[in-house]
């Protein structure tokens, strides 16, 4: 068997590490009967959490009406998956809503 020589210099050119993107959590709080910020660019594996900051129940579901529901001063939070991209809205008060965009 033959032994081989790597100059690692050399072969750091041609072989890079890939190198793993950081999750990123978004939030969004829920105040004053508005979603801020409403409109969200995510990527696969990132989470948002939705706060709501107010008095008065809300959600944050889905249109599909798949979602979490946000109760007085508490939180959700979800896993962002493929194919996501969607609107949701407060089932509580149907003119909150908000976007979900995820790369195609």
């Amino acid at each position: 068997m033959q032994n081989r020589i790597v100059d690692m210099e050399r072969a750091e050119t041609f072989y890079s590490p890939i190198k793993a993107r950081e999750v990123i959590t978004h939030t969004v709080d829920i105040l004053d009967f508005e979603l801020k910020p409403n409109i969200l660019k995510v990527q696969v594996g990132d989470r948002i959490k939705w706060t709501n900051r107010y008095l008065t129940p809300h959600t944050a579901t889905a249109i599909d009406e798949s979602g979490n529901r946000c109760t007085q001063k508490q939180s959700a939070t979800i896993l962002i998956e493929p194919n996501m991209a969607q609107d949701y809205l407060c089932l509580f008060h149907p003119h909150i809503v908000g976007q979900i965009h995820t790369p195609s």
